[in-house]
């Protein structure tokens, strides 16, 4: 949160990060996606770092908004698209016009959404209400990783039965996307300093916490 709101700082403006999306699948594609050769020449609507990474292996990415990825998909503009989690997938109807449903959401494996406040404003308050602001942020996150996560079970069933395929890439793709996302995460470093110091503290945290993971894993 300190190296977020440095990139707030300029704009005079305090961030609280006050809602988590859960992991989102990968998207929906109209072809299956076998090996990494199969991302070449698709025509994908995804955004931000994802699609940078997409370009990379030959795909060609659009930012489409929201209510035209049905349009676009249905005639046939893009062959695929990632959009949110799977209870909003459904409710936007991409399984009646798309066969395969992809995982793991290797290019958003969570988002959130921010509060921000005018740091004009948020300075009169006192430090017991910007704790309460903080509180509140931390429950709103505690219970969107709660809901969600039932939720999508329930959807991804119904849609499995409605005819959609639900898939996961193949090892080989994942690890190709990994490198590239590394590749690219790396560029964006060099180019941005706030984003190189996150990039830092993130990839830090991770090692640290894998060896925990690691020792705590379960056999199949």
């Amino acid at each position: 949160m300190e190296i977020l709101q440095k990139a707030y700082d300029e704009y005079n403006v305090k961030v609280l990060p006050c809602h988590l999306t859960a992991p989102e699948p990968a998207g929906w594609f109209n072809k299956e996606i076998n090996s990494v050769e199969d991302l070449e020449g698709l025509s994908m609507r995804i955004s931000g770092l994802g699609g940078k990474v997409l370009n990379k292996l030959g795909a060609s990415t659009q930012l489409i908004a929201g209510s035209d990825i049905y349009v676009s998909l249905e005639r046939g503009r893009i062959d695929a698209t990632e959009f949110s989690l799977p209870v909003l997938d459904q409710n936007m109807g991409f399984q009646d016009i798309a066969k395969y449903y992809y995982f793991p959401g290797w290019h958003q494996p969570s988002s959130w959404n921010s509060l921000i406040i005018n740091k004009n404003v948020w300075n009169e308050y006192t430090e017991a209400e910007k704790e309460q602001f903080m509180v509140a942020c931390q429950a709103n996150v505690t219970w969107s990783m709660q809901v969600v996560p039932g939720e999508q079970g329930k959807a991804l069933a119904e849609l499995e039965e409605g005819g959609v395929e639900l898939k996961r890439f193949p090892d080989p793709v994942l690890d190709e996307l990994r490198r590239v996302s590394k590749e690219v995460l790396e560029e964006e470093a060099k180019k941005d300093p706030i984003f190189k110091e996150a990039y830092e503290s993130l990839t830090s945290y991770m090692e640290t916490a894998q060896d925990w993971q690691d020792l705590q894993e379960l056999s199949r």
